[in-house]
């Protein structure tokens, strides 16, 4: 797989790296490449005439994330600049240039493309087959025994870390399914009790997603403030949750002290994306082995064993837009070619006057004029 570059636009790497995890995602980006564009907009225009224009689907959303996705499978170019896809994004994105949390940004995203798609009543269930695990919560009443059981739809599973040197991501997991008191201000409401009670309660991991977002909460603001915990998190190439293999396709990296400020990139099997630069690396062990103390593992992306898909472009639509955009980016690559050869025949000129010229006055004056010159 041919990996390209996001540009940075300010403060973006946030998105970047989500958007890029998400690219990696083969069955959810072959979804997006195939949306149906003249489908969607008669849709739209359906939509638009029967419901109140405020309510609308963000079509912009949905049209750019499928270009974004097509520039960075079939693109000529090292980078992409993702202005258009940013500027269809909720207001929080949009409209400032600060850093935010990318596990906060995906969340934001994914909803508004699941919103989006229902009202459009067009792939419905995209988000759902693609992310939505479930966890079951039990919590027994202390004082009356009483056991409540609920079920709850997630897109990742949130994993709080302890301070220590270093644990292993499915001790992690065992940890997080423990049972934990309900006490204090955390009493329970017990139904049967008609009051607040002591409670003990758990849960447990009843399905996984196609693709299983695994977040490693590093900041606890109840017992360390703002301070990041940067336990070392063994992370292994396969996990098994309810006998279901789940294997590594990409990392969130986050880089920094602080959940409000540092640095996020993306590692995939064998490449490093960050922002425009792309490195590749042996493996994914090998990359996470050589980061730094304050590179700590945010976002995991694990898969179910499905066979992995290479990105097809099905729409007359999207292949117009590729190749037009890929005329464009030959022509702009050829006028830089031509550009620096024009700047380095003029320097081969200005090199061959000076040669040529036998006044000792006018060869310092040359050799100031030199001095001056930026290349």
């Amino acid at each position: 797989m041919h990996f390209r570059g996001l540009e940075n636009l300010g403060n973006t790497c946030y998105m970047n790296s989500f958007i890029q995890a998400l690219h990696l995602c083969s069955d959810f980006r072959q979804q997006v490449l195939d949306f149906e564009i003249n489908r969607i907009v008669v849709q739209l225009k359906d939509y638009t005439q029967t419901k109140q224009v405020g309510n609308k689907p963000n079509i912009g959303l949905l049209l750019s994330l499928q270009k974004l996705f097509a520039l960075l499978s079939f693109s000529s170019r090292d980078s992409i600049n993702p202005i258009q896809f940013r500027m269809t994004l909720p207001d929080q994105f949009k409209n400032n240039y600060n850093q935010h949390d990318a596990n906060e940004f995906g969340k934001i995203l994914l909803d508004e493309i699941e919103t989006s798609l229902k009202k459009l009543k067009i792939y419905e269930n995209l988000i759902k087959d693609s992310f939505q695990g479930q966890i079951e919560w039990t919590i027994e009443c202390l004082n009356c025994n009483q056991i409540v059981k609920t079920q709850e739809d997630i897109l990742d599973l949130s994993l709080s870390i302890p301070n220590a040197n270093s644990i292993r991501l499915e001790e992690l997991i065992e940890q997080n399914c423990k049972p934990e008191i309900m006490d204090g201000d955390n009493q329970y409401q017990c139904d049967n009790c008609k009051a607040k009670t002591n409670a003990k309660r758990h849960f447990t991991i009843k399905n996984t997603a196609k693709n299983f977002i695994i977040t490693l909460n590093r900041f606890d603001f109840k017992h360390s403030g703002n301070a990041k915990i940067l336990t070392k998190v063994d992370i292994p190439n396969r996990i098994q949750i309810n006998q279901q293999n789940l294997y590594l396709q990409a990392v969130i990296v986050h880089s920094g002290a602080q959940i409000n400020y540092g640095h996020y990139f993306t590692l995939s099997r064998y490449t490093l994306l960050n922002d425009e630069q792309i490195c590749r690396y042996p493996s994914i062990q090998t990359a996470l082995q050589n980061l730094y103390v304050q590179q700590t593992p945010y976002i995991l992306f694990y898969k179910t064993d499905y066979p992995y898909q290479v990105a097809k472009m099905k729409t007359t639509f999207l292949k117009n837009i590729i190749d037009q955009d890929n005329q464009n980016f030959l022509i702009l690559k050829q006028q830089k070619q031509q550009q620096q050869q024009q700047m380095f025949q003029n320097q081969q000129n200005f090199n061959q006057r000076n040669d040529d010229d036998e006044d000792d006055n006018g060869q310092q004056g040359s050799q100031g004029v030199q001095n001056r010159i930026i290349f």
